[in-house]
């Protein structure tokens, strides 16, 4: 946890956010008391995948996950399933912003538990991020999929996947049971496709 609480907002929109500038924001949210940020997984090549459970502050020292989700309903939402969707982590992460700093957001947390994972799939955001550095106005399918070329979520729910990160999802949802699910795919304008372009 981090000791004392960062200046608002982490969350820029005049950048994409690499894998570990996501990893950073989220240990400077664990300053806040609602914010219990944690490593979850590695990937394959082994980078951090960070969890952030925004829940309402409570003077417990321990919390049973059970009794949130008995007295509430759960939404977890995972971005950056397909690396090159960079708007999926921004938006996340901001949301985890305002659920601790804005009294509006604040308020949901007396109804609602809040999982937030920013980045399901690092190895593939990591090369997506570099190749973003020399062709900034294209979709980077190169980086879309993971290390290994195959899209993160054909790994999900396998007891023993090739790529690890692929397990953090499943122990999410193991965990708290969500009632609410949401895999937010989103590109920055530049990479809306023209209908009729040709664009397979």
């Amino acid at each position: 946890r981090a000791s004392t609480k960062p200046a608002l907002p982490l969350v820029k929109w005049d950048h994409v956010i690499s894998p570990e500038e996501a990893e950073a924001i989220a240990g400077k949210l664990s300053a806040f008391p609602e914010v219990k940020s944690y490593r979850a997984g590695s990937s394959y090549r082994g980078r951090d995948v960070s969890v952030l459970e925004i829940t309402a502050p409570t003077s417990s020292e321990l919390v049973s996950v059970a009794k949130l989700t008995a007295w509430k309903p759960t939404l977890l939402v995972t971005g950056r399933q397909h690396a090159n969707e960079v708007s999926s982590t921004s938006h996340i992460l901001r949301l985890a912003e305002l659920l601790v700093s804005d009294p509006a957001y604040q308020a949901i947390l007396k109804k609602v538990n809040v999982v937030l994972h920013p980045v399901e799939n690092p190895d593939g955001a990591a090369m997506a991020y570099e190749l973003q550095k020399l062709t900034p106005t294209h979709m980077l399918h190169a980086g879309r999929y993971s290390a290994l070329g195959m899209d993160v979520q054909s790994q999900v729910g396998r007891p023993d996947p090739l790529l690890p990160e692929a397990l953090v999802r499943g122990r999410l949802w193991e965990a708290w049971l969500p009632d609410i699910y949401l895999n937010p795919h989103g590109y920055p304008s530049h990479e809306w496709v023209q209908q009729f372009a040709g664009y397979v």
